[in-house]
């Protein structure tokens, strides 16, 4: 599987990380992900939009290394094209008890419901462009 990772902008100018998934998603993928947006990782900090391409395929093994990342203090949206995919991301957040994770349909609406998120006061830990 291809990782792309890069940081964006929400419309309203917060700061956040967006991975795409493409193809078969490994263990090795798992851990990179994990390793990006674990406790000391360059990523952290960030609210994330996680998009999964239509063709992305998780492992056995993928699967359980995304269930025991640790929960984040910043919003997480997983953008999803697929009924499939909506069903192991709503399992995976299940599983994990993740509190501030969401599937959505598209990245306009993952993104929206982040800055939503940070204007309620619901997550703390964000920065603004120029931070």
């Amino acid at each position: 599987m291809s990782i792309t990772v890069n940081e964006i902008l929400t419309p309203a100018g917060h700061k956040a990380v967006r991975i795409i998934g493409r193809g078969d998603f490994s263990a090795e993928d798992a851990s990179e992900y994990s390793r990006l947006l674990s406790p000391g990782g360059s990523f952290h900090h960030l609210p994330l939009v996680g998009i999964l391409e239509k063709d992305a395929r998780p492992t056995a093994e993928a699967r359980k290394i995304l269930s025991q990342v640790p929960e984040r203090a910043v919003p997480q949206a997983m953008v999803v094209q697929t009924a499939a995919q909506r069903v192991i991301v709503s399992f995976l957040v299940k599983v994990s008890g993740y509190r501030n994770t969401r599937a959505f349909g598209s990245e306009k609406d993952a993104l929206a419901w982040i800055d939503e998120s940070i204007a309620r006061g619901a997550f703390t830990q964000t920065v603004t462009a120029g931070e």
